[in-house]
């Protein structure tokens, strides 16, 4: 048999099975994806006796193709008018939830035993949703105009950005050269360069290019020019180290600003529906049933962390974002599944041998109970949280109904002035810079920490002696971003209490009591995520089990009284340099001022 004759067969095989596994599974009220992936396991080369299909690479790009379609699709009804209305939004949430969805697998790994490596790889899979199965599984139950998913899909899309870099990271984690702190910095300007630009250029152009094709042509037509520009964008994403899906995404949000948009997306949707069946047929391949019956225990505990971790997660850090309480939670619940990047993580890591094979099968049984949790979350999503809701004691209920309207009333009246919520947005930047540099000294300190001979040296002298040095200076190099974060925090506030009593509605309460209020949920949110930030990233925290965090945070605070000048300082000019692009000049000018 030719190669040609064995794809068709091939096809076929995998279309058949997909297509009476989907019907069998939605009789039984379950999503057709979950039928696809058992379409997978049945034609797949760990069903016995036998794989039903011979060449698997074939299938695995057909599915290729379907991620590049999907993301295509919810680009191009993802217009930039609804792209600009969570895009700091996502950007806030997307990398808070990441950050805590990091650490709890981190401790969830060191909890079941595992190497370090392995409870890395682990944070980084469940810090990750499945894109294709949590659009598909909305997309079923009709849920794609809701609210909160529209804070879903913004989040998904920061996720996207993150497996990209997870994925870049992988190599020097994998091979044991440490973090490039520098490759890092220009993988994120590139992906920032790449977007921006694209989408300037691309609208300049192409929404009149796709307008003049459908008003001369045929709809065959559109199609074909739309698609092509999707694989055009996809390839050149890949070209420059970026994930195609990021490309196709870029595209259809270019082709969103054209009139023609609902036209290439009822021709697209088809020709998606089938890469896409093949896609979750091709992770269904890939699942070993005996390896995941093995650590089933361990599997369905990552599952439970996974998506209780996601909700609270997702919620808390919408919430904090300025999203409503009952949507930020509803949007958390509409995101409790594992998928394409957790495989491909999990995957890298098995393939360089970082991780055994083991933690590649565990992964697999976790993220597919999760999939088949999505839909029934998803669904009962409204009536969990009414639920909450009528359990929560009185007192906490006024207050947080208080909370509400007092956040409505600010969102309404930063609306209505330009001025104060550009300002506001760029304390806000300028606190996600702080964070940034947090970070990158919190990845520095990992870094030093690996040299082991340097520790070990240090240990010889006393064994509390690493943890000591290394942890107090990285508190020392912390504290001046974190004074910047308060202040910042108080200049927002400020506002928020200033536009709040202009409103004539808050006058009973005070201009304290609101201070208060404001600065209370603010102050959380900062400690929450330092703790997780410290928890997760600095290994003196976590390895150093005799010596208590306190004394640690305590000798930083020394050295950074008597270095002051020195830490902030270097804080000054490390900041300066991740402003590059995010702040204008006036603004910086604003931002030295209040340092």
């Amino acid at each position: 048999m030719t190669p040609e004759d064995q794809f068709l067969v091939d096809m076929a095989v995998v279309l058949v099975v997909a297509g009476i596994c989907s019907l069998l599974f939605s009789r039984l009220k379950f999503p057709a994806v979950i039928g696809y992936l058992v379409a997978g396991i049945i034609v797949g080369p760990h069903a016995p006796p036998f794989s039903l299909v011979t060449n698997i690479e074939s299938v695995n790009i057909m599915a290729s193709l379907g991620v590049i379609l999907l993301m295509f699709s919810i680009g191009l009804d993802f217009n930039l008018r609804r792209l600009r209305k969570v895009g700091l939004f996502a950007i806030i949430a997307g990398s808070v939830e990441i950050l805590l969805m990091m650490t709890i697998g981190y401790t969830l790994g060191n909890w079941l035993g595992w190497s370090n490596t392995e409870s890395i790889f682990l944070g980084a899979v469940m810090s990750i949703s499945s894109t294709a199965v949590i659009i598909k599984v909305l997309s079923d139950m009709g849920k794609l105009k809701k609210e909160f998913t529209e804070a879903i899909i913004g989040i998904l899309i920061i996720e996207d950005f993150a497996a990209v870099i997870i994925l870049t990271l992988a190599a020097p984690i994998t091979g044991g050269s440490g973090l490039d702190l520098g490759s890092l910095f220009g993988i994120l300007i590139g992906i920032v360069f790449f977007v921006a630009i694209s989408i300037i250029l691309g609208i300049a152009i192409i929404p009149k290019a796709v307008n003049w094709i459908s008003s001369k042509f045929s709809g065959e037509t559109l199609l074909l020019v739309s698609l092509g520009l999707c694989f055009a964008m996809a390839a050149i994403s890949l070209v420059l180290g970026l994930s195609v899906a990021i490309g196709a995404f870029i595209m259809g949000v270019i082709i969103s600003q054209s009139n023609s948009v609902e036209a290439v997306d009822a021709k697209i949707i088809p020709v998606k529906e089938m890469f896409l069946a093949i896609f979750f047929v091709s992770i269904g391949m890939m699942i070993d049933p005996s390896l995941v019956f093995q650590n089933f225990w361990a599997a369905v505990i990552i599952a439970a962390v996974f998506v209780v971790g996601k909700t609270l997660s997702v919620g808390f850090a919408g919430y904090v974002s300025n999203l409503g309480a009952r949507t930020s939670f509803m949007a958390g619940m509409g995101m409790v599944a594992m998928g394409e990047f957790s495989f491909v993580i999990a995957k890298v890591g098995a393939d360089s041998g970082a991780v055994g094979s083991f933690f590649y099968s565990t992964v697999i049984g976790a993220a597919l109970i999760t999939i088949l949790v999505l839909p029934i979350s998803v669904k009962n999503s409204e009536r969990m949280v009414d639920w909450i809701s009528s359990r929560i004691p009185g007192p906490v209920r006024s207050t947080l109904a208080l909370i509400e309207r007092l956040r409505a009333s600010v969102r309404e009246r930063l609306a209505a002035s330009a001025e104060r919520r550009k300002e506001v947005r760029r304390n806000i930047v300028w606190i996600f810079i702080d964070f940034t540099f947090i970070f990158v000294i919190a990845v520095a300190a990992n870094v030093v920490y690996g040299l082991t001979d340097l520790v070990a040296n240090l240990a010889q002298i006393s064994p509390i002696l690493p943890a000591l040095l290394i942890g107090g200076l990285s508190v020392a190099a912390m504290l001046p971003a974190v004074v910047s974060i308060v202040k910042r925090l108080r200049n927002i506030v400020a506002v928020l209490v200033k536009v709040t009593l202009e409103t004539g509605r808050f006058n009973a309460l005070g201009g304290r009591v609101i201070y208060r209020i404001f600065m209370g949920m603010f102050t959380l949110f900062v400690v929450i995520v330092l703790l997780f930030l410290m928890v997760s990233l600095i290994p003196t925290a976590r390895e150093i089990t005799f010596l208590p965090p306190l004394v640690i945070v305590i000798v930083g605070g020394l050295i950074a009284y008597v270095l002051w000048d020195l830490t902030r300082s270097a804080h000054e000019r490390m900041s300066e340099m991740l402003s590059k692009g995010l702040v204008d000049e006036g603004e910086k000018g604003k931002g030295d001022e209040n340092r």
